[in-house]
């Protein structure tokens, strides 16, 4: 499910500027027969230097380590000609109208890495797996039509069904469809609109005006005009979602901007949505068309389908093998040299990733495709990635859907169709003429219909209603504001609760909510601190930020008594745990200024549960701290201003404890500015279990990459200890040492989230862009191609 343009044109390939290379230099004209594609990528890197492409127009990159080299430095090579510019008679027609360069692959940085933080959270293979159901609901369904129309044809063991057309396109487009957040019925109708990237204004005497100007084709005006609707639909969704969250890409990117965490347009969220359409579903139905038919003609779909971990495996060494896009372009910003090639500002570059992936260099007999118990022979040379998704910074963001779309159709594939087979002779496959991109259009396959039907009349006619794709709405609780109380200059209390006395939903100590700040603004998030118990009132606590983003001004100058609330929520990453064990921990509460609230509702519920307790309330002077009073009439309560009494000493707490807790374990909840989370961090690191620090991040970590450190990581199934060094990544590692199951990566960068790797004790030092602040702060997972140890060790759920 690598990224492809928005909206792309076929235009000559010699009007890239500066791509000329020298009369001398060896050439390869790379994608002129679609069948000899291997081949020529094998020539090109047996060649001393970069070989030149004429019909691309640019120099071929094709060895696993220059590909590398130029993803992984951006900086040098411009993601510029990734996306063709538009022909002038469609540019000025979309023209205000739809976002001409707002895909990711064509941006460099700053723009790629700000809008792509926006998406990245949201593919996280863990949180992908909500959709699981949905997309096997829907493949059933798919299946039933096919199983029953095959059942009534007479024709159909000779002649068979095209998959790709009635399957292997339909599901994924279904998929990014219903995920996106449109309408999923309306799938065939975005599939056609995203077809823009079919407008051709090659020839120079079609189209033209009394003035001799080139005009769109009268064919392809249509299809403009659905490109421009489907732009025009999505926008109005946009506007729905800012205030009607659902559990879509759309209402998540708006969550993203509510949280402060990415700044864009509205123009510009909008530019996101129908890129990802187009990669959500194009990439993956290649895939899966050009690896079915290897595994049918090879008689190796059994063994390619016979479980979960056999598919997922499949799934990697079909896009090693034969990925949905060849490569892409770069434009050199600055002296260069490649293989002994010398590029210079404004040479163009393809970097082949299809060549890397099958690079002798790096993998075994890469030309065979190894599957089943061919995989003992894997096609692995210690432990490289196949490049079939990319890497670097535009490494594809859609990979973890991609493999989950493909998981779900071989499965469901191998159950409902027994005696699969191939109809199209797998030498007369035909390939679509190629650039970029590599696809069979057709692919016409059969089955034992009568044992399908069979199936079919057992299971009974597949529903669809619970996966009708636009995913179920974000948990919203209607609320009014019930009292409004100023606890001091700077902060002010909400007491919400529900219309007409309502019980509101249960939430436990820690726990958050998204309140609404005006229109224009979006949600902020707040920790509940009233007490648990309490199932008529909720309430928040909000710091007046005047140099924030507009939120906690609106609270504070603008909500009323009586005025009506939607909120979402609670949701709670921050849990007072040792509720459930209360007479056997004992528990220190650290706040730090308005970090009070959700250990407010801590102390709440540790008094009613009888647990042991001390909370300790830090901040710059007394009257710039919320409920004071009520901490200092508490005698496990302990009040330290800075302006009475200096800096806190936390070691001091250490020291305490480890004298007067007797047989009772500690465990230690903070919540407060970064400093004094990191202070807690440093200071109880090496006394206590790691699970048993817990603190609440509302923002990123800073990370300074020049203060490394080595550290040992402990494969907690195993018990193996590995170090890691400080030029190291815990991601090489571990897979160097063959650790399994085997950890995945696609990007390096901690941007895709593919390589997440539950952590069983220890503090990582969080530096992906994926996990929000409160997964970071549950240290209960790390993105181990960019995260490193805060401390000695860590402990990963590996073997």
């Amino acid at each position: 499910m690598t990224a492809t343009a928005t909206a792309t044109a076929k235009c000559p390939m010699a009007d890239v500027a500066g791509a000329v290379p020298p009369p001398s230099h060896p050439s390869v004209d790379l994608f002129a027969q679609p069948d000899q594609l291997f081949d020529d990528l094998a020539a090109a890197r047996r060649k001393d230097s970069l070989v030149w492409s004429e019909n691309l127009q640019a120099y071929v990159v094709s060895r696993y380590d220059d590909v590398v080299r130029v993803v992984e430095d951006a900086d040098t090579f411009s993601s510029r000609p990734a996306v063709p510019d538009m022909p002038p008679p469609v540019l000025s027609v979309m023209a205000g109208r739809c976002p001409l360069r707002g895909t990711l692959i064509g941006l460099d940085n700053p723009d790629h890495d700000r809008l792509r933080r926006a998406v990245a959270s949201f593919f996280v293979p863990r949180r992908l797996e909500r959709f699981a159901g949905m997309m096997e609901a829907r493949a059933h369904a798919l299946l039933d039509k096919l199983v029953t129309k095959a059942s009534g044809s007479e024709v159909f063991n000779e002649k068979g069904v095209n998959i790709r057309e009635n399957f292997n396109y339909a599901l994924p487009l279904q998929i990014i469809t219903a995920v996106a957040g449109l309408d999923v019925d309306r799938w065939e109708w975005v599939g056609q609109a995203l077809e823009l990237t079919m407008v051709t204004i090659d020839n120079p005497e079609d189209g033209e005006d009394e003035d001799g100007e080139k005009q769109v084709p009268a064919g392809d005006e249509i299809k403009l005009q659905r490109y421009i609707e489907l732009h025009e639909y999505i926008a109005d969704l946009i506007q729905q979602r800012k205030t009607d969250r659902r559990d879509d890409l759309i209402s998540h990117i708006w969550a993203e901007r509510d949280s402060g965490r990415v700044t864009m347009t509205d123009f510009e969220h909008l530019s996101l949505i129908p890129g990802l359409l187009q990669a959500g579903h194009e990439t993956t139905t290649a895939v899966l068309t050009m690896g079915m038919a290897h595994l049918l003609h090879l008689n190796l779909w059994e063994a390619a389908t016979r479980d979960k971990p056999t598919r997922a495996a499949t799934i990697e060494e079909l896009v090693r093998y034969e990925s949905a896009i060849t490569g892409m372009k770069r434009e050199v910003t600055k002296p260069v040299t490649i293989s002994g090639t010398d590029l210079k500002p404004g040479d163009i570059v393809f970097i082949a990733f299809q060549s890397a992936s099958r690079d002798p260099t790096k993998f075994n007999t890469p030309d065979m495709l190894h599957i089943g118990a061919d995989r003992q022979q894997a096609p692995l040379k210690g432990q490289q990635q196949h490049l079939g998704f990319g890497r670097g910074i535009h490494a594809c963001l859609g990979a973890p859907l991609a493999r989950l779309v493909l998981r779900v159709e071989l499965c469901v594939l191998s159950e409902r169709l027994p005696g699969f087979r191939l109809v199209t002779p797998y030498e007369d496959r035909v390939y679509v003429p190629v650039q970029e991109a590599r696809d069979l259009p057709r692919l016409m396959v059969a089955w034992n219909a009568s044992a399908a039907q069979a199936i079919l009349d057992k299971r009974g006619a597949t529903s669809v209603a619970n996966a009708n794709g636009a995913a179920a709405a974000t948990r919203e609780t209607p609320l009014v504001v019930r009292g409004v109380t100023k606890l001091n200059d700077l902060v002010v209390e909400l007491e919400l609760a529900a219309p007409h006395s309502a019980i509101l939903p249960t939430w436990t100590a820690g726990a958050h909510i998204d309140l609404p700040v005006g229109d224009d603004r979006g949600y902020r998030q707040y920790s509940l601190c009233s007490d648990p118990a309490d199932a008529k009132v909720w309430k928040v606590a909000v710091l007046r930020e005047p140099d924030g983003r507009g939120g906690s001004l609106y609270v504070h100058d603008q909500l009323r008594v009586d005025q009506p609330l939607v909120v979402q929520g609670p949701r709670n990453h921050f849990e007072w745990k040792e509720a459930n064990s209360p007479k056997h921990m004992k528990s220190l509460f650290i706040a730090g200024g308005i970090g009070i609230t959700p250990l407010r509702a801590m102390v709440l519920a540790a008094e009613a549960a009888g647990a042991d307790y001390r909370l300790v309330y830090l901040g710059a002077s007394r009257d710039r701290m919320a409920y004071v009073d009520e901490v200092a009439a508490n005698p496990r309560g302990t009040i330290w201003a800075k302006n009475e009494r200096g800096s806190f000493d936390l070691q001091s707490l250490v020291t305490n404890h480890k004298a007067n807790i007797g047989a009772k374990t500690l465990a230690v909840y903070c919540c407060g500015p970064e400093r004094l989370l990191r202070a807690v961090e440093d200071t109880f690191q090496p006394h206590l279990p790691a699970n048993h620090i817990h603190v609440e991040r509302f923002t990123a970590l800073e990370i300074d990459e020049s203060t490394n450190t080595a550290f040992d990581v402990v494969l907690a199934r195993s018990g193996r200890r590995l170090h890691v060094p400080v030029n190291r990544s815990v991601l090489e590692v571990v897979r160097e040492a063959g650790a399994t199951p085997a950890v995945l990566s696609t990007c390096t960068k901690g941007t895709c989230g593919t390589c997440e790797v539950r952590l069983v004790d220890g503090i990582a030092e969080h530096r992906d862009t994926v996990l929000t602040a409160y997964e970071k702060a549950a240290q209960t997972s790390m993105m181990v191609c960019v995260s490193r140890c805060r401390g000695k060790e860590l402990s990963l759920d590996l073997w």
